[in-house]
This record gives structure tokens, sequence and C-alpha cells, in this order.
């Protein structure tokens, strides 16, 4: 990774009613090791977000301010500082309309890795934690805490701004908004001018259709190693904030016959893209099952059905047998406690 331009802002905004403020350097900020390493850790809380959308910038929206900066930015009209700066202004103003509080650290990073480049924004809300100083007492200190992203954005500016002007790119911009920060993200959101355009539930439901369809066909341990194998890979490209491209999955989930679920998946869905953005958190559904109510929570391998699982659909009811050694001895204590209870009160009463 290299780090060719690098920004660091804050955002302010004390009470829902005030207007924010904005504090950061005044000149060009200089990269180093530290906020290479900064910048890695952000990249990697980011990509691993489950829930991120994607889409592109909508240049032609009367709300988007930062995406004509960005371009100018891009043609070397403007120097990256110009931009950041006019950029962070157009989101503090669609703050102050929103109802929220906030003490935010923005940071922004412009990556090249080959031939591609990449403009990230990070919002990161601050922390306190207490220090014990110089002179032996304890103390708060504000810090920036990583793990509180409440908004971030990447986008490919070489994609967005081809001269290839017939392709249509649904994922050039990946966007993660935190829920506790909807507002918050939702006016970053509105000045970049992001429009989703891949439906990630309907995509998640043509990979899990096509592996469940698939491996219906196929012996029990056959099908759990390619559900596992498929699984297991839509986890690490969601981690990596990138696609599931079938091709690779088929090969992945199956050497043996590399091109098998990639025919089938083509044929089955032949409308379908060849790289889409499953929820592998919702996959896992194909290899476990969970559920919760009622002052019970289970969950359990889809290998354990019809072996230590056993579910009857006409008396509603589930069996389980191969009880877990943990969850015995907490049941033969909790049932000894209540034995020697009962006993207790029998003698008492007599």
């Amino acid at each position: 990774m290299a780090i060719r331009d690098w920004g660091i802002q804050v955002l302010q905004k004390f009470s829902e009613d005030d207007s924010g403020e904005i504090n950061g350097a005044k000149g060009e900020a200089s990269g180093d090791a530290d906020s290479d390493a900064l910048c890695q850790t952000l990249k990697r809380i980011f990509a691993a977000k489950p829930g991120k959308a994607y889409g592109n910038l909508n240049m032609l929206n009367e709300h988007t301010v930062c995406g004509p900066w960005i371009k100018q930015w891009y043609e070397q009209k403007i120097p990256f500082q110009r931009l950041i700066n006019e950029a962070i202004t157009a989101i503090k103003e669609r703050v102050d309309a929103m109802a929220v509080i906030t003490h935010s650290y923005c940071l922004w990073a412009h990556e090249q890795q080959g031939e591609q480049r990449y403009l990230y924004f990070f919002m990161v809300e601050s922390s306190v934690t207490q220090v014990i100083n110089a002179s032996f007492t304890i103390e708060p200190i504000e810090h920036l805490d990583p793990q509180a992203l409440s908004f971030a954005i990447k986008i490919d500016v070489q994609a967005l701004f081809s001269a290839d002007s017939t392709r249509q790119q649904q994922d050039i911009v990946a966007v993660y908004l935190q829920r506790q920060q909807r507002k918050l993200a939702e006016a970053a959101c509105l000045a970049f001018g992001f429009v989703s355009c891949i439906n990630r539930q309907q995509e998640t439901e043509m990979v899990f259709t096509g592996i469940e369809r698939y491996t219906s066909a196929m012996d029990e341990p056959e099908a759990m190693v390619f559900r596992n194998k498929a699984i297991a890979y839509c986890k690490e490209q969601e981690d990596r904030g990138e696609g599931v491209a079938i091709n690779e999955l088929s090969l992945t989930a199956n050497e043996d016959k590399p091109e098998g679920f990639a025919e089938f998946f083509s044929q089955a869905q032949p409308d379908a893209p060849a790289t889409l953005y499953p929820e592998s958190r919702k996959l896992k559904q194909l290899v476990r099952f969970t559920g919760r109510g009622q002052g019970i929570s289970l969950s359990f391998s889809s290998e354990a059905i019809n072996q230590s699982v056993v579910y009857n659909h006409e008396q509603d009811t589930l069996v389980i047998t191969d009880i877990p050694k943990s969850l015995k001895a907490q049941l033969k204590r909790f049932l000894n406690k209540s034995s020697e209870a009962e006993t207790k009160e029998s003698e008492d009463a007599d």
C-alpha cells in the first residue's frame, strides 16, 4: 500500500441546535509510518464490517457537493488539501441540519496500488479513557478509537472517472454506516452523493439458493464440505471488502470439478452478474441453524440433523441426544441444587 496523500480533521458539534466546528492542519499533511499504520487498521476494520452498501456517486444529484471537488482534484486542478477542506465543509453543512452531537476525527487517505487509485474517508468517534500522569494522579484523556467507526467510504477514483463511459460498474464506491450514528453517517452520504446500486439481500438469496440447489444432489458429507468451503470463501472476500466471483467460488469449493458450480449457477440464474456481494453471516444458515425465544437459545450444525438432533414436524418437537459435556454438567448441578432445596423444605415442614 502506498499512501500518496493524507489528511486529518476534527468535526465537533456540542449540541443538536449548534453549528458544527472544524479544526485541522492549515497546510499539507505529510504521511509517516504512524499514519500508514492507522490507515491500515481503519481499512481492515472497514473491510470486515458487515452490512456495507455498494454503488456509485451521482454527480448530477443536486445535494452532491463532494463529487465535483473530487473530480477537480482527480484532474489535478486543485491540491489534495483543498479537496478535503471543501469536502469537510460540505459534510459539516449537512451535519448542521441534523439533530446530532458529535466529536469525530475525520481522516482522508489517497492510496495508490499500481494503476489503481482509491480515496478513503473515515469518521471515527473519540473515546475517553483514564491515564496516570507524571504526578501519579488519574486524569481522563480523549483519544481516537478506530473501533468506533461511524462512517467510512472507499472510492475507486480510477474507475469513477474512467474514459470508458459505456462501462456501468455498480461497485465503484463502498460505504459503511454505523447504526448508532445513523444521522451523522447519512449526512456524510448525502454530501458525497452516494447511490446504492447493489441489492445485497437479493444477491445473498441468489448465492444461498444456488449453493442449496447445487448440493441437494450430493451425498450429505460431500455437500457439507462444499458448503463449508463456499461460505469460507465468501467470508474471506467480505472481510477484504471484495465481491464473490462465481468462477472463483466454484473452483475454491470443489477443485475436482472446478467449473461445476459456475456452470450450474449460470444456467439456473442466467441474469445474475459474474461477481456478487452476499452477506456471509446469512449464508451460514446453510451449515448452521440458530434460533432463540421463550428463554431458549439454540445453535447447531446442519451435520447434526437426524443424527444428534431430530425434528418431528408433525409433533413440532426437537429431540437432542449426545448432549455437550459442559451443558450436561450445568444441568446436573442445577437439578442437584433443586433436589436439595426440595428435601430441605420437606424436612422443615415435618
